[in-house]
């Protein structure tokens, strides 16, 4: 989790070099939506170690983070925060149990088209 006060390629690249460096040695696939601020495959701000998988355009149903922001949102809403720190506090909160659970990943992204092709092949 990366939180910023604003979003576009640059912060976008960084958040990728967190990830490719989280283990240097791994492939680090990601599925990107194409919002407008994600980096292209050819970006050469890309890490070596990223693949990009990008989604159709409009195909919410098809990215697993939605189902991570409905995870917590819900935990969320309804509520007011007073000042920043808090709100962020309460998102680390609840993703920390998917830090500690491949099987909490896992049921998160179900029986649909990602768990089928997550180890479908190695990036060439």
């Amino acid at each position: 989790m990366l939180f910023t006060p604003a979003i576009d390629q640059d912060i976008h690249a960084t958040f990728l070099r967190q990830i490719a460096d989280s283990d240097p040695t791994a492939w680090h696939v990601i599925i990107a939506d194409q919002a407008g601020f994600h980096l292209q495959a050819d970006d050469t701000r890309l890490p070596a170690n990223i693949r990009l998988l990008p989604l159709p355009p409009y195909s919410p149903e098809l990215n697993p983070v939605e189902k991570l922001g409905d995870l917590v949102k819900n935990a969320i809403c309804n509520q007011l925060f007073t000042a920043l720190r808090p709100l962020e506090d309460a998102i680390l909160a609840e993703l920390e149990p998917l830090r500690q659970s491949g099987a909490r990943v896992a049921e998160l992204i179900g029986q649909g088209w990602l768990l089928e092709q997550a180890s479908a092949g190695a990036p060439t």
